[in-house]
């Protein structure tokens, strides 16, 4: 089954996936000052996670991103963020249906919130999420001198106008 949010979905984390094998852990967990001590690990665990509390709610409904589970394994081993990130695009293909998504904006989880939204808008919502901390993962790949994809860490929307600029 195919939806259409697949081929956006697989797009964004293959770009992840494909610069995950061309790392090791060592750049993996390296810790980097220009993204405020945080580490490439750190930031695809916690794109792995949110696309991972959307699939573990849709079956009941609920979403509530603020409860996800911190894997460490994801974070400080880049083989393991490679299997997740492979199973996450297996999962996404599924009927859209109505979410209903908790969240609190308090640290004590006081004055939660619940807003009803849709599987496909919160994939839309964990697009937009991926695009940018893949840009802060650009951000650690450049300052450890690590070339990259010109378009990686772009949206498409920016790609788009950019390429019209040139023209």
């Amino acid at each position: 089954m195919t939806t259409p949010l697949t081929a956006p979905v697989t797009e964004v984390l293959t770009q992840l996936k494909n610069l995950l094998t061309r790392i090791d852990d060592a750049i993996y967990i390296q810790q980097v000052p220009a993204i405020f001590n945080a580490s490439i690990g750190q930031h695809t665990r916690h794109i792995a996670e949110l696309f991972t509390e959307l699939y573990k709610g849709y079956n009941n409904a609920v979403v509530d991103y603020d409860r996800r589970e911190r894997n460490k394994l994801i974070e400080n081993n880049v083989y393991a963020a490679i299997q997740m990130i492979q199973f996450i695009m297996d999962e996404v293909p599924k009927p859209d249906k109505e979410i209903h998504l908790h969240t609190s904006y308090r640290a004590n989880g006081e004055n939660a919130v619940v807003t009803k939204s849709s599987y496909y808008r919160e994939l839309v919502y964990n697009i937009e999420h991926t695009v940018h901390h893949l840009a802060i993962i650009r951000v650690a790949l450049t300052e450890q001198g690590i070339t990259i994809n010109e378009d990686f860490g772009f949206a498409d929307g920016t790609i788009k106008n950019n390429a019209a600029c040139v023209q």
